[in-house]
């Protein structure tokens, strides 16, 4: 989705990142988001939403944030192609989605290489809007999330623990990460509203 003005210095992107409890949903654009998308464009973003493969049980949480990762640094790879102004790349991710933008984001380059051919480009973002991310796995209530994520995520039986830790945003958190925006209810039945204000303290703590 293109700007609307050319802007000095290049587009800003802003990345869009859908939600589904990363077993459903695709990279089209809900009408919910659609006139927040559309406002950055009559300011000369570009807005690019990204699809990721949808969790099946063969790989809990990697491939998807691998995915989300490469589109971060393809949106580097070729900034020239396309008049992006890299130094001004936004996430914005909704539910599952903002759990994937803020692994991809807050996660070192090294980490999350799907696509051998980008490995050497960028990751870096200059910011992410959360929308009611999960960022402690640990506390997503499961009797409300998707049957198909529960049993996913059970089927990896003694090491479920293990993976939520290792897969939730609030464990990675260190000094520099991006300016984040975190929106959240307090009255989400799935992903506890603490998962906000912990976020926040940890984001605050690391300055």
């Amino acid at each position: 989705y293109g700007p609307k003005k050319q802007v000095k210095g290049g587009s800003p992107v802003i990345l869009y990142v859908h939600g589904g409890s990363w077993v459903y949903g695709n990279k089209e654009i809900p009408q919910a988001i659609s006139p927040l998308l559309d406002s950055f464009r009559e300011e000369g973003f570009t807005i690019i939403s990204t699809s990721y493969q949808l969790m099946r049980g063969e790989e809990i949480f990697n491939k998807q944030i691998s995915d989300v990762k490469d589109t971060i640094r393809w949106i580097h790879k070729n900034k020239s192609v396309y008049g992006f102004n890299d130094e001004r790349i936004g996430v914005i991710g909704a539910s599952s989605g903002a759990h994937l933008a803020l692994m991809a984001a807050y996660t070192d380059k090294e980490e999350f290489v799907d696509a051998k051919e980008l490995k050497d480009y960028p990751s870096d973002v200059k910011y992410l809007i959360d929308f009611f991310g999960p960022t402690d796995l640990t506390t997503l209530d499961m009797e409300n999330v998707q049957w198909d994520l529960e049993q996913i995520i059970n089927s990896v039986g003694e090491y479920k623990d293990h993976i939520l830790g290792e897969y939730s945003p609030i464990n990675h958190v260190n000094k520099g990460e991006p300016n984040t925006l975190i929106v959240h209810s307090k009255k989400d039945i799935i992903v506890p509203y603490k998962n906000a204000e912990e976020l926040y303290a940890q984001l605050k703590e690391n300055g």
